[in-house]
């Protein structure tokens, strides 16, 4: 029985607002528990989110534990430094959930069990060993520590929802829920060997990582103390030699010459013969200049012993101090120029500074020191000066002078209470936590002694202590996985041989009382447990007396069945007659209903219609009272609707009006039909309103006038504007013949000047032309004549050439505005025009200029059209003309004249290879003297604007088209003659 309520609980919650919130809690709690998830070992965390991750899955489902599984994984790739923890993560709440969905047993422990060595761990062994190639050690290790997490927080899921049912419960009514006890015995069992189990594990292992700590921090510290000792004694040893080149050179007196230098300067020889640890020694005056040294000579030969080292810090400091100096990192003068460090001596005479012995000491003489110092071959030992230099390293990848930087690329923390730090790899995406910890190093740095500001950084990797814990740690794993395993298999044959017979009792004992009527129970099971074998007896002895019980009333039904079969038969036969009653009566209402509602929706449906129309509506009964009306002709009264049905035109309106619109009414009564007629009207404004009534009569069902509907049309606007229409057009006609009257006077009036201007200009060409001939016989100096002569025959002939160009172009200004004045008064004589006769007419008569210009004009199949004949010959002549004027002096012109017919008319197209029009300018050449190149072009910028204004008298339309240095294309659409059908 409790099996059957487990898979009857498998079904979607009821979303109360008490299983959201568990929801949001359970969410949550699994973001949290991974947010804090305790470290283990290094680089291995205790990942708690899956507890509730599959408690919502069991709870509410497969979708809400994915979606549970990946908020809770998502905080991995932030602790981890990858997301491939969330594959493994969220497949997780998917598998378990899918098995819970398919098996009968709600164990989710046991489908958890399964998840790991299927699935789980083949995608770990996927990600870590072809994705992020992980080392095979570190691919075990995690792979068993997450099956081992898995598994353990399984169980704790397991027995949260053993031993706190109401879980279970959420979202659903609140009812007793049973515990099956074979759960109980499983998660008792699995519970007593698990925990223990991993308990000891993490013992164990935190005990052996810090026993491997606790070993690798006590070597670094070793080679830390050994390698500052060698380093201190070696310096203590230079300064010993170096002090006995200063005793002997305060012997000879550092301020003498002659002999003493050179006994000075065969004991820096010998000194350095003699020592090997020096690559330069040398002795200096008070002023830091060398008086002896060695070696003696550059590369080339030359005396290298004079040589100035007052810039240099050591010096610096020796001057001040007095006392013995060890320099940082340097490239020392001379030969040979390496890196090294100096150990400068003062030279001291009654407390006064007479100079200084020093001497570059070798590198490798400090690498040596620290090669044998090392406790592990694995430490790297560097020996850095002051300024974070290197001076000698056992690390191959530093050389002497190179920036010393201890963790570059990571981040520092202390790990005792001394000076070592550990060096934490910055987190990258494809770096596990665990594999970040590899990858790290533990630091020593110990600064050498008072007189030096030298350090030694003692440097070791985990990554080897590592390999060992992981091997460790695979052992304790496997071991932990080998006891869970083995209890896994013992827990289930020992809750399978328990509970058995309590699972067959459920069976038998299921519908008990039904089978008892039809059967005797004798499959009874046994058990050896003395308590459950009782519990079997008694279920036997309480069948048979059910059954005894069941006999006795089956026969007493019997009799009662009988006497209510009699009793039913009559009900039923009244009911039947009841019901036929009903149902008609109820076909009748719903008919009703049904053209009530009918009628209900087509009146809703009509006054919307007409409250949709913007003139005013309304609707009157035979006795002139308003029925009803639309939201504008309420709006047009200023009073509501209420206000106006049941009223007439005497209630609304003034009498005389009221009389007039009831006249137009009754007339429409004894004539039905339509009525058109005009009026005034008072609106809520209270001006009166020009208005425009349409009425018609309706008729009743019977077929007789019931009334009239009629619309207002308000015509205030458009009489006002047909009064200032017809105003204007008296205005505009008289300022034309105003503006031709001025235009024809002012061109007249200036035509007389010019024609003087003209006159008199040829008449002095004529002179200067008499005046040459005179003197020419006239007797003058030639200087006179030829400047006489040159003022006769070139500058006034040049300026008076000048004075008549201006005269024609003025004359042609004035021809060209009085033609345009002209055009207006012109009468127009539409009749069909001959195209092909007009442009053969056109071409032909500027023949002259398309053959001096070297033009081609093909003019195709041309279409007759409807107009002036005489004005569509100036309209072609012009745009003829403007096509040989504006043409390309790169090509020979090429003009095309063709057409085109539409419904609409005929378009005629006149195209030129020609100079083209910039798009700015294509608007502005239909404007009065507007030319394109004014200076360049003939003509006076008035062709195109008489085109135009033709066209607009014609009925058509103009317009131009053109790319700058390819084509233009002037369309010109005029109407085309009427042909009948």
């Amino acid at each position: 029985m409790g099996e059957v309520r487990l898979v009857e609980h498998w079904r979607r919650p009821a979303y109360t607002v008490k299983s959201v919130l568990l929801l949001a809690i359970l969410v949550a709690a699994g973001f949290v528990g991974n947010y804090f998830a305790p470290g283990l070992f290094t680089g291995f965390n205790f990942l708690f989110g899956s507890i509730p991750v599959l408690l919502a899955v069991h709870i509410f489902g497969v979708r809400w534990g994915f979606v549970a599984g990946l908020v809770a994984s998502s905080w991995t790739i932030v602790l981890f430094g990858h997301p491939y923890a969330m594959v493994w993560l969220c497949c997780e709440p998917l598998f378990v959930g899918w098995l819970l969905s398919k098996s009968r047993l709600r164990n989710i422990f046991l489908c958890d069990a399964l998840y790991w060595p299927l699935l789980g761990a083949p995608l770990i062994w996927i990600f870590f060993q072809y994705v992020m190639h992980v080392s095979i050690l570190g691919t075990i290790a995690a792979m068993l520590m997450y099956w081992v997490i898995g598994i353990t927080n399984a169980l704790i899921a397991s027995l949260l929802l053993t031993y706190l049912p109401r879980l279970s419960t959420a979202g659903e009514q609140e009812t007793q829920r049973s515990i099956p006890i074979h759960l109980l015995i499983f998660n008792l069992l699995m519970a007593i060997v698990v925990f223990p189990s991993v308990i000891v594990m993490i013992l164990n292992g935190k005990d052996a990582e810090q026993r491997h700590l606790d070993e690798m921090l006590g070597s670094i510290d070793d080679s830390s103390r050994i390698a500052l000792y060698e380093t201190k004694l070696k310096l203590q040893k230079q300064q010993a030699v170096l002090s006995e080149l200063m005793h002997l050179s305060e012997q000879l007196e550092v301020k003498a010459s002659g002999e003493q230098f050179n006994h000075l300067q065969m004991a820096v020889e010998l000194l350095q013969k003699s020592y090997a640890d020096f690559q330069a020694i040398y002795v200096g005056d008070v002023n830091g200049n060398s008086i002896a040294r060695f070696p003696s000579r550059d590369k080339h030969g030359r005396s290298i012993i004079r040589m100035d080292y007052s810039d240099r810090e050591y010096f610096k400091v020796l001057k001040e101090t007095h006392s013995p100096v060890i320099s940082n990192m340097l490239v020392t003068r001379g030969a040979p120029a390496i890196p090294g460090v100096v150990i400068a001596m003062p030279i001291l005479s009654n407390g006064s500074l007479q100079g200084y012995a020093a001497a570059s000491v070798k590198t490798d003489v400090f690498r040596d020191i620290l090669l044998k110092a090392r406790i592990n071959p694995q430490h790297l030992l560097t020996l850095v000066d002051g300024t974070g230099k290197v001076i000698a390293s056992t690390n191959n990848a530093l050389a002497p002078l190179d920036t010393f930087a201890s963790c570059a690329k990571g981040t520092m923390t202390r790990v005792t209470s001394g000076s070592i730090y550990r060096c934490m790899p910055n987190q990258t995406a494809l770096m596990p936590l665990w594999q970040r910890a590899q990858k790290s190093s533990y630091i020593l740095t110990s600064p050498l002694a008072n007189e030096t500001s030298w350090s030694i950084s003692v440097e070791t990797p985990f990554g080897p202590y590592q390999r060992l814990l992981f091997k460790e740690h695979i052992k304790s794993l496997l071991t932990v996985l080998s006891l869970n395993m083995l209890a896994l298999v013992t827990s289930l044959s020992i809750t399978r041989r328990l509970t058995a017979p309590l699972r067959r009792l459920s069976q038998v004992t299921t519908d008990l009382p039904d089978r008892l009527l039809h059967e005797n129970v004798k499959a009874w099971p046994k058990s050896r447990v003395t308590e459950i074998d009782q519990l079997i007896d008694n279920f036997r002895v309480m069948s048979a007396a059910l059954r005894q019980k069941f006999q006795e009333i089956t026969q007493v039904n019997e009799n009662l069945e009988l006497r209510v079969e009699e009793r039913t038969k009559e009900i039923t036969l009244a009911n039947e007659e009841l019901q036929r009653e009903i149902a008609e009566r109820k076909l009748t209402e719903r008919q009703r209903d049904y053209l009530t509602d009918e009628l209900v929706s087509h009146v809703q449906f009509l006054q919307t219609l007409i409250n949709t129309m913007p003139n005013p509506v309304y609707y009157k009964d035979l006795a002139g009272r308003y029925q009803g009306c639309n939201r504008a002709f309420e709006e047009c009264l200023g009073i509501s609707r209420l206000e106006i049905v049941g009223k007439s035109v005497n209630d609304l309106f003034p009498p005389t009006m009221a009389w007039e619109y009831d006249k137009s009414d009754q007339e429409l009564f004894k004539r039905p039909g339509v009525q058109v007629c005009e009026s005034q009207m008072h609106f809520a404004d209270g001006q009166p309103h020009a208005v425009i009534f349409y009425k018609a009569t309706y008729q009743d069902i019977q077929g007789q006038t019931a009334g009239l509907v009629g619309t207002i049309v308000d015509i205030s606007e458009r009489k006002k504007a047909e009064t200032e229409r017809d105003h204007l057009m008296v205005e505009l006609k008289q300022k034309n013949k105003e503006l031709e009257g001025i235009v024809y006077v002012a061109s007249h009036d200036l035509r007389s000047p010019l024609v003087n201007v003209q006159g008199f200009s040829r008449k002095l060409g004529k002179s200067c032309s008499d005046l040459i001939k005179i003197m020419a016989d006239l007797e003058m100096d030639e200087a006179t004549r030829a400047m006489v002569e040159s003022i006769a025959s070139e500058n006034i002939p040049k300026a008076l050439k000048y004075i008549t160009g201006s005269v024609e172009k003025m004359d042609g200004l004035l021809s060209g505005l009085l033609r345009l004045s002209r055009l207006g008064r012109a009468a127009i004589c539409f009749d069909t025009i001959d195209m092909n006769a007009i442009l053969a007419k056109i071409v032909a008569s500027m023949t002259y200029q398309i053959e001096t210009a070297g033009a081609r004009v093909e003019v195709g199949r041309l279409g007759p059209c409807l107009a002036d004949g005489e004005q569509v010959t100036q309209i072609f002549s012009n745009l003829l003309d403007n096509a040989v004027k504006y043409r390309s002096p790169e090509r020979p012109l090429f003009v095309k004249v063709s057409s085109e017919e539409f419904p609409e008319g005929i378009r005629y197209c006149v195209e030129d290879n020609g100079i083209g029009i910039p798009r700015d300018q294509q608007d502005k050449i239909w404007e009065v003297f507007q030319r394109l190149n004014p200076y360049e072009t003939q003509g006076e910028g008035l062709g195109l604007t008489l085109a135009r204004r033709i066209v607009d008298r014609l009925g058509g339309s103009i317009w131009v088209e053109s790319e700058i240095g390819i084509e233009c294309r002037f369309y010109v659409v005029l109407p085309k003659p009427y042909v009948p059908d």
